[in-house]
């Protein structure tokens, strides 16, 4: 584009005594001829514009530095295979994680994938970050390696998430319409970045009450040449936070502000829930900005002449030497102050739910019988803090037995206040029959619109509860009442005795030569090593150091007394939900999110190693596998008490 710019340009001198309007017809004409070849240039530039990189945050880093890797896919029409890469020499604490943006520069779009992971050294000393293989466009490509420089102690500076993956600077991606991208002589570069490029945060109220969200959002504009890296994250502290936006996979957007066009990129867009009151500043932004302009080197002519003419209609660019430039910039701070709920009129059952709200109750079926169980469905829908929700207090018939509810969310975290619905099942079971009355449940909430507390209820359910077979009998260590013993039911539990005395032997009998056989040495084979499977618990040893848990939230007293009393099956569903109960404070897990896969989500993401993970993981499922099978030692119990104490220790510093 330049050497045919240059050449049709020399064509066009001759001309310049003439008057203006025919020589830019002309111009015009001419250059139509030569847009056809043009357009085919640059299409075939952009088929060829496949890149493939390794980029790491820094170069130099602290041995105990977290810090960011991305493998980068630029323009790739598809993508069928990404070979994970091996950090020899460092330690994975996060990834991979995947995404997509789009990058808008100057008017040309730039489409990116990456997968990124967050690592960190093990040793000071050279490093080589590895390069991959991925499969792009049916073709096998292979991104570079990057050397680092790993030094003693810290930088200080967190990983940070690039906002908007810059591609290489060429004369395709500059448009000569844009003033912006080049300086003139004199003028200063670090006011021109200040006038065209800027962080800017904004809520949507500065005044609420607890639990009544406020919506945050961190954006960068820009009209230039740009590279920005968030360098400081606001800690949001004294909020619950749900993000609305993902800033990795968001696209740039247009916005005009003071008649200025800008490209706009989410930093980030939240939800903050405040937990309690007072004033509140929102911590600022920072964004590391690398800035490239051209050194405009052409003689300034008064006046418009026939090259302007031509620039402006072609939308040219000035020729000359780039130079680049780095400004850090940050938002300003913002103050939001949190009202308390009012003490007065406030409901006895009111639990702490800000929004609006309507709540419904069904019954899986109306009739059951006695020794059956039935399940009680509430039906919470609205807007407001769902997350923070706890389930209603049903008061039961006196003769029903109830168990804790279960939840269930479906809900929009986009929306704000966050909207949907979360059901809450209650499983229950009577004992007595006749027809029952279930009272009206009522959830009592604050709705920050009307500012009072309303108080949602159902209608009163009616339950028939029939005869079931078992119900008259009554029960002595387990067998039947005399007079209900029969010759078959005599049968029956004889051959029921004789079977389980049979099993009981037979697993006895295997545990002791289990025992007395001998250990056997295996020597580890040079192959790479395997994860251990997240079932399996590592076993203290015996001479180690008494463990001492440092969570004094777990009492593990009944504990040892279960393994003193033999109580295998009431050990390890005690132990389950001790360790549930331990994850759920210091992971803050709803009800439905008390599940293995969140679990692990949760603690990759607060750093937890994969073998910590793993343990976990392993203590949780051999406890429910206990259940099923209900003869365990007294050794298997100390063993799974002294792994699950040295977890919670461990995890309790880490959390």
């Amino acid at each position: 584009m330049r050497e045919i710019y240059l050449c049709t340009r020399r064509m066009l001198i001759p001309c310049a005594m003439k008057t203006v309007k025919p020589i830019v017809i002309g111009a015009i004409l001419h250059y139509r001829s030569l847009l056809v070849l043009c357009t085919l240039l640059c299409s075939f530039a952009t088929t060829a514009q496949v890149k493939f990189e390794t980029r790491v945050q820094s170069k130099k880093v602290g041995k105990e530095d977290p810090f960011r890797v991305e493998y980068i896919i630029e323009n790739a029409e598809s993508i069928s295979s990404f070979q994970e890469p091996e950090f020899n020499g460092f330690t994975v604490l996060q990834g991979p994680s995947q995404g997509q943006s789009t990058s808008i520069m100057n008017g040309k779009v730039s489409q990116y994938v990456f997968v990124a992971y967050i690592i960190q050294a093990k040793k000071t000393g050279k490093f080589t970050i590895p390069g991959t293989y991925a499969v792009i466009g049916g073709k096998k490509i292979k991104s570079q390696n990057i050397e680092v420089e790993v030094f003693a102690g810290s930088t200080g500076r967190p990983p940070v998430t690039a906002v908007v993956p810059t591609p290489r600077p060429s004369w395709d991606d500059v448009r000569p319409n844009s003033k912006e991208l080049y300086l003139k002589p004199g003028e200063n570069a670090v006011d021109k970045i200040r006038g065209n490029l800027f962080v800017k945060a904004d809520i949507d109220r500065s005044q609420c009450y607890v639990g009544e969200p406020i919506v945050a959002t961190y954006k960068l504009y820009t009209r230039l040449q740009s590279e920005s890296k968030v360098t400081k994250r606001p800690s949001l502290n004294g909020f619950s936070v749900y993000d609305m936006v993902d800033p990795e996979s968001s696209h740039a957007r247009t916005e005009t502000l003071n008649g200025k066009d800008y490209n706009v990129y989410y930093i980030r867009k939240t939800q903050l829930y405040p937990l309690q009151p007072g004033k509140v500043t929102l911590e600022p932004v920072e964004v590391e900005n690398k800035v490239l302009f051209y050194q405009n080197t052409e003689q300034q002519k008064p006046g418009r002449t026939m090259d302007d003419l031509v620039r402006e209609f072609f939308n040219d660019v000035p020729m000359g030497e780039a130079e680049e430039h780095t400004l850090t910039l940050s938002s300003k701070p913002m103050e939001v102050n949190v009202l308390p709920l009012p003490e007065e009129h406030k409901p006895a059952t009111f639990n702490g739910a800000v929004g609006q709200f309507t709540l419904k109750a069904a019954l899986e079926a109306d009739g059951i019988a006695t020794g059956r169980s039935g399940t009680l469905v509430l039906t919470l829908e609205g807007a407001g803090n769902f997350p923070m929700i706890t389930a209603p207090v049903v008061n039961w018939p006196a003769s029903f037995d109830a168990f804790d509810p279960s939840a269930e969310e479906n809900i929009n975290k986009q929306e704000a206040p966050i909207a949907g619905t979360k059901r809450f099942k209650y499983v229950f079971t009577p004992s007595d029959t006749g027809r029952f009355t279930i009272p009206p449940v009522q959830f009592a909430y604050f709705d920050p619109k009307s500012k009072k507390y309303v108080t949602a209820e159902t209608a009163a359910l009616g339950v028939d509860v029939a005869m079931g077979p078992d119900y008259g009998k009554k029960a002595v260590s387990g067998i039947p009442t005399e007079s209900n013993i029969d010759s078959s039911t005599i049968i029956k539990l004889l051959m029921g005795a004789a079977l389980l005395l049979v099993l009981v032997l037979g697993y006895y009998a295997w545990n002791n030569k289990r025992k007395a056989a001998p250990v056997v040495q295996v020597k580890k084979a040079t192959a790479a090593p395997v994860a251990p499977e997240p079932s399996l618990i590592p076993a203290p040893q015996p001479t180690a150091t008494p463990i001492v848990p440092h969570d004094t939230s777990i009492n593990w007293t009944p504990l040892e007394e279960m393994i003193s009393s033999g109580d295998s099956k009431g050990f390890y569903q005690a132990m389950g939900n001790q360790v549930w109960q331990f994850f759920s404070q210091k992971l803050s897990l709803t009800g439905s999110e008390r599940n293995k896969r969140t679990l692990v989500q949760k603690l990759t993401a607060a750093g937890v190693g994969s073998e910590e993970t793993a343990t976990a993981t392993g203590i949780l499922s051999d406890c429910e596998m206990a259940l099923y099978t209900p003869v365990h030692s007294a050794s298997d119990m100390q063993l799974m008490l002294a792994s699950s104490k040295e977890l919670v220790r461990v995890l309790s510093e880490k959390l």
